[in-house]
C-alpha cells in the first residue's frame, strides 16, 4: 500500500470517527442543530408531523463525508404547511423526508456538488 493510500485511509477514518448523528424532535432546536453540522454528520428528524419548518443548511460536507438530512425512523416523518428547506452548502444528501402540502419544499441555493 502506498503512502498516499495510507494517508487517504487515515483521513477517511478520522472523518468517520468524528461524524455525529444529531436527532432532533423539537422544531425549536432544529436550526441551531443544523448550524452545528460538519462533514460526515447527519441530522435526523424525529417521527411525527413537522408543521411550518424553516431550515437553512449552509454548511458543507465533502465528497468522502457528505452531510445528511434524514429521518430517525424511515417513513415516520412528514413535513407540511409552509415548510421551506434551503440548501446552500455542498455535498448534502436529503433522504427519507415526506412532504405533504408543502410547496416548494426545498430550495437549492447552489447546485454545485450537491
Amino acid at each position: 500500500m502506498s503512502i498516499r493510500s495510507v494517508i487517504y485511509l487515515l483521513l477517511l477514518l478520522t472523518y468517520s470517527a468524528s461524524a455525529k448523528t444529531y436527532v432532533v424532535d423539537d422544531i425549536s432546536k432544529l436550526q441551531a442543530t443544523a448550524d452545528l453540522l460538519q462533514a460526515g454528520d447527519s441530522l435526523a428528524l424525529g417521527p411525527g408531523y413537522w408543521q411550518d419548518v424553516q431550515l437553512s443548511i449552509k454548511n458543507s460536507g465533502t465528497e468522502e463525508a457528505p452531510i445528511t438530512l434524514t429521518t430517525q425512523t424511515a417513513g415516520s416523518t412528514t413535513l407540511s404547511g409552509t415548510t421551506h428547506i434551503k440548501i446552500g452548502g455542498s455535498h448534502i444528501i436529503v433522504k427519507g423526508l415526506h412532504f405533504q402540502n408543502a410547496y416548494p419544499p426545498i430550495d437549492f441555493l447552489s447546485l454545485i456538488h450537491i
